[in-house]
């Protein structure tokens, strides 16, 4: 089974019934046995993301407590090497948008 990359408009779609991507991610999230992975990095953009709104904060700490509560999600820890392996990809894969 391969594992799916869960990234910052992922999470803030999922948490957010306005946005015009929260049913697809809503689905998404709900598929049995599904492999995850995400970084430290992204949820600190999330973090971010929520923290100017009323209960944002609230939002994401209990988001992250589902996240680090499921086996079936790697969070990758922010660290020096893993941005400057992102930064390699980013560099030899000018193909890509992202």
């Amino acid at each position: 089974m391969s594992a799916v990359f869960a990234d910052t408009s992922f999470y803030l779609a999922l948490l957010n019934p306005r946005d015009r991507h929260h049913g697809n991610a809503v689905e998404a999230s709900r598929r049995p046995h599904r492999l995850t992975v995400t970084t430290e990095f992204v949820l600190l953009e999330v973090g971010n993301a929520l923290s100017g709104t009323g209960r944002g904060r609230d939002r994401f700490l209990a988001l992250l407590q589902r996240i680090t509560q499921q086996r079936a999600v790697t969070v990758v820890p922010a660290s020096h090497e893993a941005f400057a392996q992102g930064v390699e990809r980013f560099r030899h894969r000018r193909d890509k948008t992202w």
